[in-house]
């Protein structure tokens, strides 16, 4: 059973920031699938908390919750 994860950036284990940076959609995808509902936590590093902290928050719920299914468009 899983009962906690750990997530980064795998490029650099930074601080996931946007949906564009790297293809989070399968990670996500498979976890929905599996009805996974326990803890997802950071584990990364970051030389912003204050301002990153948050950012990186509401993508990860976003993404959780189904809301990002596809890599961003390059802006």
């Amino acid at each position: 059973h899983l009962r906690h994860l750990h997530m980064a950036n795998p490029q650099g284990r930074v601080f996931p920031l946007a949906w564009d940076e790297f293809d989070y959609a399968p990670f996500f995808a498979t976890l929905r699938s599996i009805g996974y509902t326990g803890r997802l936590s950071i584990e990364a590093s970051t030389p912003d908390l204050p301002t990153q902290a948050p950012r990186s928050i509401a993508l990860l719920r976003k993404a959780f919750a189904g809301e990002l299914t596809a890599p961003a468009q390059a802006r």
